[in-house]
């Protein structure tokens, strides 16, 4: 059975409702980290995070732009490859987005390597497109984590960059791939984020084979799929696929 849910992203939205009442570790990952003409290239960097137990983990992402025409452009933050963070700079004016990360919280710990994706294009005698200035902070809450936290994360469809992101085209519609899970696994989720045109079908599989678990993913296009948009606008619900 494929169960197809979308993450409840109101908590999102009133996250100043319930912060815990406790003072949060701040662990900088980058300070004032500028993008000019960078393109997918990200900028990677190491960072050390304590072990613990945490019940509630923020993302913190503050963009400022200065010298040329501002606009909005895609803006990723990876962990090991894996996504955490899936949006876009804001149009007009400087932003600051907080996403809740608690889910990832086995995987943020230790020594991790961020990769930050802020697809930028500039050309200075133009004017197009500025530059952004990028800082970004992980907040830790002391406290009993949430239950049924996934053990580990495999970053899928990892492109030449390092980190886990592909574009499907009239080229190349589809993508698949098969990965055996770690023994002793009881679940295995998919969890996807989308942007541009519409992903007409995304296959999830379990197999068992020499008493080994395997998983087959296939993302499919929509036939005549567009290419990715420049600008983004709105917010990005992923997609979670159970086997």
């Amino acid at each position: 059975m494929l169960l197809l849910a979308l993450l409840d992203t109101t908590r999102l939205a009133r996250i100043d409702r319930f912060l815990p009442n406790v003072t949060p570790e701040n662990i900088k990952i980058a300070t004032n980290v500028v993008f000019n003409n960078t393109g997918p290239v990200p900028y990677t960097t190491s960072v050390q995070i304590p072990k613990g137990e945490f019940a509630l983990e923020l993302l913190n992402v503050s963009v400022k732009e200065y010298g040329g025409a501002q606009y909005d452009r895609p803006l990723y933050v990876f962990a090991n490859g894996v996504p955490l963070f899936w949006g876009s700079t804001q149009e007009i004016a400087n932003s600051t987005a907080v996403s809740d990360v608690t889910l990832f919280e086995k995987l943020l710990q230790g020594s991790v390597s961020f990769e930050i994706v802020l697809v930028n294009y500039y050309y200075a005698p133009a004017g197009i497109t500025g530059v952004y200035s990028v800082n970004v902070s992980l907040l830790l809450y002391p406290g009993a984590p949430p239950a049924g936290l996934p053990n580990e994360f495999v970053p899928l469809w990892v492109n030449r960059f390092g980190y886990s992101a592909i574009t499907l085209s009239s080229l190349s519609p589809s993508y698949t791939q098969s990965l055996e899970l770690p023994n002793g696994t009881q679940r295995a989720l998919a969890l996807v984020y989308t942007e541009g045109g519409r992903v007409r079908r995304i296959l999830v599989r379990e197999r068992t084979r020499n008493k080994k678990h395997s998983a087959l993913l296939q993302l499919k296009a929509c036939r005549g799929v567009q290419p990715l948009r420049n600008g983004l606008h709105g917010r990005y619900r992923p997609l979670l696929l159970e086997a």
